[in-house]
This record gives C-alpha cells, sequence and structure tokens, in this order.
C-alpha cells in the first residue's frame, strides 16, 4: 500500500 512505498510506517490517511 501507499504507506509502504513512501516508507511510513504510520496509516495512509497520515502519510498519504
Amino acid at each position: 500500500d501507499c504507506c509502504i512505498i513512501a516508507g511510513c510506517p504510520f496509516g495512509c490517511t497520515i502519510c498519504c
């Protein structure tokens, strides 16, 4: 999902 691709361990609403 977008969080993994963006390298962010939080929810997509927070990171993306």
